[in-house]
């Protein structure tokens, strides 16, 4: 590879992770106390089932963007999601997991892999993954298709979005390898309005 190769690629890589880390730049530079990225705005709304997202206001929301042939992201933040939901039984909490992939999650193996986790797990197949991608994008998730035909892959950030009671994204976790006691205590300290 020619330096000037390298050197096109490094600053294009530069620029993407510019690209994702900007609509948080401010709230990267904020004093927090919390182990997840602070956030304050309006959650925004979309089709669950038969419902919105709306309808689990009063409830917290653990939102995922994933698709079912993930090399290993999504899987380690659905554990995650799983591992909370073993401790917050008695919390009012639910979990979304949408895919950025609908044209090839069926409905039946998205529900067979979250919704089976329990009452409280729902699963979301977009239209089409233009609507998957402008839906992530409403959350600032970063998602690019490379390849093409059956061979292709989704690189997504993999973020975990916290939206509270009142329907306000309040956290986002940026990592996958998540300390679920860290994420509880977080829980313990964000305001339900």
């Amino acid at each position: 590879m020619s330096y000037r190769t390298v050197l096109i690629a490094l600053l294009f890589a530069i620029a993407a992770a510019f690209a994702v880390a900007m609509p948080w730049l401010p709230s990267l530079l904020q004093q927090q106390d919390f182990y997840g990225l602070s956030v304050d705005r309006p959650a925004h709304d979309f089709a669950i089932g038969d419902g919105q997202l709306t309808d689990l206001q009063g409830r917290y929301v653990y939102l995922l963007f994933g698709f079912l042939r993930c090399g290993d992201v999504c899987h380690r933040q659905v554990a995650n999601m799983l591992a909370l939901n073993k401790q917050l039984q008695a919390e009012p909490v639910s979990f979304v997991f949408v895919s950025l992939d609908p044209e090839c999650d069926a409905v039946d193996q998205l529900q067979s892999y979250f919704d089976q986790q329990g009452p409280d797990f729902h699963s979301v197949k977009p239209a089409s993954s233009a609507a998957a991608r402008a839906l992530a994008k409403e959350y600032n998730e970063y998602v690019v298709k490379t390849g093409s035909g059956d061979d292709y892959q989704i690189d997504h950030s993999g973020f975990m979005y916290v939206i509270n009671p009142a329907g306000r994204l309040r956290l986002i976790y940026t990592s996958s390898h998540l300390s679920v006691s860290e994420m509880l205590n977080d829980l313990s300290k964000l305001p339900i309005s």
